[in-house]
């Protein structure tokens, strides 16, 4: 078998497959919050995870880059990654290899509904950036954002993005967002355990089984994305049988 496959976790069992680390924060809010999502493509790999159809994504690996591609939101006018990125004092090449690790660079997400949002997988993580669909009212913080429209999903990532170091600096209780923080947390390139903060990883930049499966020994997620801002392109996928092997299911390699 060959062609673009998406990978995707559910969340309990990504949960499951760190807890013999114990890196995760033992409570419900960490659960829940914990972000379910390591999807991109690959060539002839089939995961079976849980009840999620592989191949959910209409577009998983573009062939040109959809980064200056228009689409709704708030800023006027065409609105494009790294535009975004500067407003909000964030890396835009932790957008993009946050993007490209989660759907390949998809325009739009799953197909699946949560809530009023049409563009989720099963567990109700949204759209190109794969938010949680329950984070989405405050960090819109009154605004009408969409996770499934692009420009609004990148909105809402980078908001996330602040909101977590906010969070893990222990100077916020919630995910209310207010225009303040995007000034007072600003991020740099060298700040790469915040995207481990945005997979789920409480301690920042570590891998876990579902990583190192995808990528290989000792790679993490956070791994990915600083790829990404070195190479500006994916790193090459590299499934490794013994991480596989302790997934919930387990994965065989091709």
């Amino acid at each position: 078998m060959t062609g673009p496959l998406n990978k995707l976790l559910s969340q309990h069992s990504q949960w499951r497959n760190t807890l013999d680390v114990s890196r995760v924060a033992q409570t419900e809010d960490a659960k829940s919050d914990r972000h379910n999502q390591i999807a991109g493509c690959t060539i002839g790999i089939k995961i079976p995870f849980t009840d999620i159809e592989i191949g959910g994504f209409p577009v998983m690996c573009p062939t040109q880059s959809q980064k200056d591609l228009p689409a709704g939101g708030t800023i006027p006018g065409s609105c494009d990654i790294c535009s975004v990125a500067k407003e909000y004092n964030v890396p835009c090449c932790f957008l993009k290899g946050i993007w490209d690790v989660e759907t390949g660079q998809s325009p739009t997400g799953p197909t699946g509904q949560y809530g009023n949002y049409q563009c989720c997988n099963s567990v109700g993580a949204c759209g190109p950036m794969q938010i949680m669909g329950g984070l989405v009212p405050p960090l819109s913080a009154g605004e009408k954002l969409d996770p499934c429209v692009l420009c609004d999903s990148w909105i809402l990532a980078s908001r996330l993005l602040i909101m977590k170091k906010c969070v893990a600096a222990g100077e916020c209780n919630s995910w209310e967002w207010k225009d303040e923080y995007k000034d007072k947390y600003p991020i740099s390139e060298s700040e790469l355990e915040v995207v481990g903060y945005y997979y789920g990883l409480v301690n920042g930049c570590y891998p876990d089984n579902a990583s190192q499966c995808r990528w290989g020994d000792g790679k993490s997620y956070c791994d990915a994305v600083d790829y990404y801002c070195k190479n500006d392109q994916a790193i090459p996928d590299q499934c490794t049988q013994q991480y596989c092997s302790l997934l919930t299911p387990p994965v065989t390699c091709p």
